[in-house]
């Protein structure tokens, strides 16, 4: 049985789900996998306001995320293939034990550097207006560091102001297909099928491929 972990059940996690759980029923790959079974971790309620980027019903308004995500997900389930959801706010280490794989999809900064020094294998999935920004366990550990600032305030993937204007910004679609391409071949790689890895990126729908900025290589030890 692979143990899955995705932090996070609003626009990137709630996508991601919808993206992975069907997937992961084509071929009766979950039971070739030995059983998946995925936990969502989070404390929000689905708010009138997600609606419009988050795949939450309007029925679900002021239901906890996870529980949302987890009903319309629930004909996909199987004894190979189990969702279970975890309403509460990731915080501490003990949260991340067990896990196979770690998926954190939430805009605090305490919760990345969590599972980036407690995870062996995880993804770390950010967006903002068009744009995606995919950091993983084997990026540049510097990189991971300068790109996590835990000064950092939380943001929403979306533009102030773009949805009352009725411009939505899709970089949260383009960070979950990310996200559910890049669990696949990891789920493939751990249970020893082919596969093709899917590496660290930062992209925008308007300008195309971006550069992770550059980051002087940390030098430690040695003579003066």
């Amino acid at each position: 049985m692979i143990r899955v972990l995705v932090v996070g059940a609003g626009g990137i996690g709630s996508q991601l789900l919808d993206l992975l759980i069907p997937a992961l029923t084509a071929g009766d790959i979950a039971r070739r996998m030995g059983g998946v079974q995925i936990h969502l971790m989070d404390d929000d309620r689905v708010e009138v306001g997600n609606l419009a980027h988050q795949r939450h019903d309007p029925r679900m308004v002021g239901r906890l995320k996870v529980n949302s995500s987890a009903e319309r997900l629930a004909p996909f389930l199987s004894s190979a293939l189990t969702l279970k959801p975890i309403g509460e706010k990731l915080q501490r280490v003990s949260q991340l034990d067990g896990y196979d794989v770690v998926v954190v999809a939430v805009d605090r900064p305490a919760a990345r550097a969590l599972v980036h020094n407690n995870s062996e294998r995880w993804i770390d999935l950010r967006c903002g207006g068009d744009g995606m920004i995919a950091l993983d366990h084997q990026s540049d550990s510097n990189l991971v560091e300068t790109m996590t600032p835990l000064d950092q305030s939380p943001a929403s993937c979306q533009i102030p102001g773009s949805i009352k204007a009725g411009n939505v910004q899709m970089g949260y679609a383009l960070a979950a297909a990310h996200g559910a391409q890049w669990l696949i071949q990891n789920l493939r790689e751990l249970s020893g099928m082919p596969f093709r890895p899917t590496p660290a990126r930062m992209y925008s729908l308007t300008f195309g491929e971006l550069e992770f900025p550059e980051v002087p290589e940390l030098i430690t030890g040695g003579d003066e």
